[in-house]
């Protein structure tokens, strides 16, 4: 979810002829003298509708493959969650943007509210508006995660709804964090820690209302096994990460070509 937010705003500024190299931590931009503010915010809204769009899609995928592995199902809903946390972790830093060079991911919609001259109790409102929409998403999410229990009989029970929120909702987004963190550290401090808070409010907020949650649909009732697939896709990313991205991808970079790299806008 991370390279596609980062890809899709190189993409579309590569398009307008800035030519974005993509990092692990962040996107350079070789091209200062094209920024304008036509495509300034063209180009720092397209991650945000991104993630929107992807965490429709992902909670689509989720709906659909009923009879899939469990695994499978909770994957997708991650993915789903990712999309709307960094979405959410967008309009929540709306009234934080500061001009920089390459602006961090986090303040995409500050940047673009900035060039539409969106006045200070708008920009707060929004950001306001964005812990209803993480409270929302709480109990949205612990529904959805609650339905892949093994069965009916263990949702009975509180604490087993609260416990098992905790491990496949809590300790996998505190153990992807901390690889986030690491492989970024110094950099992207702040966007970390936006979207730490982001999610951390929504898994506590959906950990607050798994114990209220009594009516829930299962698809089955059987327990599953782990996928190796996964494990390979892990293992696949890591290496790719690390590969790739010591350059760059992009113009200067890696796979050059994705980004038109010789456009001029």
């Amino acid at each position: 979810m991370h390279f596609l937010n980062e890809f899709t705003t190189a993409f579309v500024a590569g398009y307008f002829g800035l030519k974005p190299v993509m990092y692990i931590h962040s996107i350079k931009y070789n091209a200062y003298e094209m920024w304008t503010p036509y495509n300034v915010k063209r180009v720092f809204m397209a991650s945000g509708m991104m993630n929107l769009i992807l965490g429709i899609i992902f909670l689509r995928l989720f709906l659909f493959l009923k009879k899939q592995n469990k695994w499978y199902r909770i994957f997708f809903l991650w993915c789903s969650v990712a999309g709307f946390m960094m979405l959410l972790g967008k309009i929540l830093a709306i009234p934080f943007y500061e001009f920089k060079p390459d602006p961090p991911g986090h303040i995409a919609f500050g940047v673009v509210a900035a060039y539409k001259y969106i006045g200070e109790a708008f920009k707060w409102g929004f950001s306001g508006f964005s812990f209803l929409l993480m409270l929302a998403a709480g109990l949205f999410f612990s529904y959805q995660f609650l339905r892949n229990a093994e069965s009916k009989n263990q949702l009975k029970k509180g604490a087993f709804r609260r416990d098992f929120i905790f491990t496949v909702f809590l300790v996998p987004y505190l153990a992807g964090m901390f690889v986030v963190a690491v492989t970024n550290f110094p950099n992207n401090l702040s966007t970390i820690m936006i979207y730490f808070f982001v999610g951390l409010i929504i898994i506590l907020s959906s950990f607050f209302f798994s114990s209220r949650t009594v009516k829930v649909l299962l698809y089955r009732e059987e327990p599953q096994q782990l996928s190796y697939v996964a494990i390979g896709l892990l293992l696949f990313l890591i290496v790719f990460y690390r590969t790739f991205y010591e350059k760059g991808i992009g113009c200067k970079g890696f796979f050059d070509f994705l980004f038109c790299c010789n456009c001029t806008g």
